[in-house]
């Protein structure tokens, strides 16, 4: 045990070493403790001091909680990558796990004992044969795996070496394991307390290094000099890009902190971005690229315009969400295609693909509310011009059959409401200012549910429009004349049935 040492616990908490020796409150005054700061706050309950019997404080590091003090047999320090393949990989003749292909017993509810069975072994070790280089996809995560060993050529072969969660504690381990594997191509050292590198890694070309500890943008840079994708997401990163990288297409920053995305430029050949859970990053205005993908779930978009901004950008896929400070008011779908109608190139949101015909009826939606909420911020965009010339016949159609009423009986809209389950039928009279909160409860009380969905569509072959704001009126979503409201059962009434049933 030395201090620095990455280490863990029976059970697999990780920490790092930072005191060896007598602790003053031990009984055995000789007895040798190690203080170790846990990756885990929740696992300690120290900050590297301890009180003795006489109310002196004896401290023997500082951390800022989440240390204990633990006896050395209790923990351990791991083994070497090498170590590690060869426990995984092992040769056709050593022992079975599953010998007879039985790997154990279970016991039933009845007292009844069943076998686990494990078939196929020998013919999987077949194929995961390190000496005869069959081996290119290698997974150790918590492994306990803390430096490379004596390199053997026989890892020659791996391509993709997966060790998160391990106990690696520098770049230098890690640069050591990449010169090891010549092929090596793809590498994720995820969760190991790394720091921040100096060196660019040789040969790499994809590597994932979320939550490392990298501190500086500089360690980025050096990182991304000759990588082609790179995620340091949930790394607390101060400071900005200024080198950028030729080579780098995907970036991936999502919980680093970013505030300002401009200085991202300078990766000029970057294709993708995420950087979702920066709760502070409110737009990408001045980043000056064309990005194939964009991440942005969980930030603090809190303006439309935002999204116009992304217009720049031409994005074909985006990671948005519903829970940006833009969408909070809004349903679900609404978001979904007020976000359509604004960017011209997206092809995928939120990972659907979005048609041609969910497009249209998007755009459609978008002008309904922006022509009927004009000072809106959400009604406000550089596109609305033109999609109001692309739209006139249709605007023109709605506006001649929505026409300013001149009795209150022609305010009144004829709703019919259909079942989804039992085909049943209602029909009601309801002012154009009715709430979609009250036709809900109309809706549960006629077809005897308790929060029913409802959607409707413009046209029969139409993508169905849903209802799914109870705050808005119906003369909101731009209902047509004599429209049809299709009204189903929701998820919490499905799950209420199962629950009787089970009963």
């Amino acid at each position: 045990m030395e201090v620095g040492v990455r280490v863990r616990d029976g059970v697999g908490n990780r920490g790092t070493v930072r005191y060896v020796g007598p602790v003053a409150t031990s009984k055995d005054p000789k007895a040798v403790w190690v203080g170790v700061v846990w990756d885990d706050p929740a696992r300690g309950k120290h900050d590297g001091a301890v009180v003795r019997e006489d109310g002196v404080e004896v401290r023997y590091f500082h951390c800022r909680g989440g240390a204990s003090f633990v006896r050395p047999s209790k923990l351990d320090t791991g083994r070497t990558l090498v170590e590690a393949m060869r426990g995984r990989y092992v040769p056709m003749d050593a022992p079975l796990e599953a010998p007879g292909e039985v790997l154990g017993y279970a016991l039933t509810k009845r007292g009844q004992t069943k076998k686990i069975e494990l078939r196929g072994e020998l013919r999987v070790r077949s194929v995961q044969q390190l000496d005869q280089g069959h081996v290119e996809h290698v997974s150790l995560r918590a492994a306990g795996v803390r430096a490379l060993g004596e390199p053997e050529g026989s890892l020659g072969c791996v391509a993709t070496l997966d060790l998160q969660s391990n106990l690696l504690g520098s770049w230098d381990v890690v640069l050591n394991v990449a010169a090891a594997l010549p092929s090596l191509r793809r590498l994720d050292v995820s969760g190991n307390r790394l720091g921040d590198p100096t060196r660019p890694l040789p040969h790499v070309e994809s590597l994932s290094a979320n939550d490392c500890g990298i501190s500086r943008w500089e360690g980025v840079e050096t990182l991304a000099s000759k990588l082609r994708v790179l995620h340091v997401a949930s790394n607390s990163l101060r400071g900005a890009p200024t080198r950028g990288s030729e080579t780098l297409r995907l970036l991936d920053v999502a919980d680093t902190g970013l505030l300002d995305a401009s200085p991202l430029g300078v990766f000029r050949n970057l294709a993708e971005l995420h950087a979702s859970e920066n709760k502070s990053l409110k737009d990408l205005r001045g980043l000056s690229l064309l990005l194939d993908a964009v991440a942005l779930a969980s930030c603090g978009l809190d303006s439309w315009s935002a999204i116009d901004d992304l217009a720049r950008l031409e994005p074909k896929r985006l990671r948005l969400g519903n829970d940006n400070p833009l969408s909070r008011d809004l349903g679900p779908s609404e978001n979904r295609a007020f976000v359509i109608a604004r960017l011209p190139t997206l092809l995928n949101l939120n990972g659907a693909d979005v048609s041609l015909k969910e497009r249209v009826e998007a755009e459609k939606r978008f002008l309904r509310v922006a022509i009927a909420l004009p000072n809106r911020d959400l009604a406000i965009t550089p596109r609305l011009g033109h999609l109001k010339s692309k739209y006139r016949d249709y605007l023109d159609h709605q506006a001649s059959t929505t026409a300013a009423p001149k009795t209150l009986a022609s305010n009144l809209v004829q709703i019919r409401l259909i079942s989804c389950a039992g085909g049943s039928i209602a029909s009601k009279k309801l002012p154009a200012s009715t709430k979609v909160a009250l036709l809900r409860r109309l809706a549960a009380t006629i077809f005897d549910l308790n929060t029913p969905d409802m959607y409707f569509q413009i046209e029969p072959d139409a993508i169905p429009t849903l209802l799914d704001d109870d705050d808005k009126p119906l003369s909101y979503f731009g209902l047509p004349a004599s429209p049809t409201i299709h009204v189903s059962s929701s998820s919490d009434d499905d799950n209420n049935n199962n629950n009787n049933n089970n009963v």
